[in-house]
């Protein structure tokens, strides 16, 4: 069976799968892969939801590209032997974009996916668990969450958050008012949304409590290092030093972009 649009839900299955992003969809791949029987993936939304509500200039930041010929997959892809690169012709594809590349890998790799349903509460009965939906009730053997967190916002506990916005409220970057803006949080949401608010011609400063992007690229320097050293003996200690400045200064320009 193939994706529907139709909302119809059978009375029980062996696997349940919330959410039907790259994790979900990933997962009913491999199972499907492994000949498990009766698989259904449950979405409140459109496959891809979340990519869909992503800001309209938000693009991935790890570039997309095809290389399974060469054993290495595709990083976005939901699949090893799938990539968006390929299938989108593009590198860095918006959300919109890759929600259509997880559309057609439904298509071609005949997953169940249920759209429209929304699972209110589940419970565990005897060696099942019945799912609580808008649209009835669904017993699973088994059930697999794979939600993630940007179609659930949450404001992590901060006293005062109430007076800013979390990244999953944004349209546009261009939106936020003001020509300052603070991001709390350094990993990738927290850099694309530096890098969209600096586009937006907006000085933005990132706080994190592990400064992640110079803890990345001080590693990747030493590895890199080590790498150049094995394979270029040449390479001197000023040369190193002179690498290692380097390596600081984009760490420290990661967290304020003008």
């Amino acid at each position: 069976m193939l994706k529907s649009d139709r909302i119809r839900i059978p009375e029980s299955v062996n696997v349940a799968i919330v959410g039907a992003g790259p994790a979900g969809l990933g997962v009913a791949r491999v199972l499907r892969d492994l000949g498990v029987p009766d698989v259904l993936v449950l979405e409140r939304g459109k496959i891809g939801q979340s990519f869909l509500d992503w800001p309209a200039d938000t693009r991935f930041l790890t570039p997309s590209f095809p290389a399974n010929v060469f054993g290495a997959t595709d990083l976005n892809a939901m699949s090893f032997d799938s990539s968006p690169g390929w299938s989108l012709k593009c590198e860095h594809p918006s959300g919109s974009e890759y929600a259509k590349y997880l559309d057609q890998a439904v298509i071609s790799f005949g997953l169940n996916v249920q759209c429209g349903i929304e699972v209110q509460r589940l419970e565990p009965e005897g060696d099942w668990f019945n799912l609580h939906t808008d649209h009835g009730v669904v017993e699973a053997d088994y059930v697999i969450w794979a939600c993630g967190q940007f179609g659930i916002p949450s404001d992590g506990g901060i006293v005062g958050a109430e007076h800013g916005r979390h990244y999953a409220s944004v349209d546009r970057w261009s939106d936020i008012a003001g020509d300052e803006a603070f991001i709390i949080g350094g990993y990738e949401a927290g850099i694309d949304a530096a890098i969209g608010l600096a586009k937006a011609g907006k000085s933005v400063t990132v706080f994190d409590m592990e400064a992640p992007c110079d803890n990345r690229m001080e590693n990747n320097h030493e590895k890199d290092t080590r790498n150049c050293s094995q394979w270029l003996p040449g390479l001197g200690q000023n040369d190193h030093n002179q690498q290692h400045h380097r390596h600081q200064e984009s760490a420290k320009r990661c967290h304020h972009s003008q």
